[in-house]
């Protein structure tokens, strides 16, 4: 655990744990296949039980990093703040017609009671319609 913590690879840990234990004849190939899964995930098991931050495979911190330049985004949390201070939609982000339709959509709460017009023409019952 204290090379997970450290920043090593997980799955270079699955890697060299069955294929050693390939190489002594306790598995076959297809075993040490079926076997990375539920490895890998009993390592982060433990990691995270010692609260121990860990990199699953090599190159996973570039990835991020590549997708974040890629969607213009620093990290998730920035774009969630950068929603949370906007006050409204910026202009120009929805279509006009859009726009129009929100603005003029009823205000009224869908558990609100029914106006008395609505109620007075509406039957009591589904009986009483026939």
């Amino acid at each position: 655990m204290q090379e997970v913590a450290n920043g090593y690879p997980i799955m270079d840990f699955v890697q060299v744990f069955l294929f050693e234990g390939f190489n002594n004849g306790k598995w076959n190939p297809d075993l040490m296949m079926l076997l990375a899964e539920p490895t890998t995930y009993m390592i982060m098991a433990l990691a995270e039980r010692l609260d121990i931050d860990y990199v699953i495979y090599r190159g996973e911190d570039l990835e991020e990093e590549a997708e974040e330049q890629a969607l213009g985004l620093k990290s998730t949390e920035a774009m969630l703040d950068k929603i949370k201070s906007a006050k409204g939609v910026p202009s120009g982000v929805l279509p006009e017609e859009i726009t129009q339709a929100i603005e003029e959509m009823p205000v009224d709460s869908i558990l609100a009671k029914p106006a008395e017009e609505e109620t007075a023409e509406a039957p009591a019952s589904l009986m009483a319609q026939q």
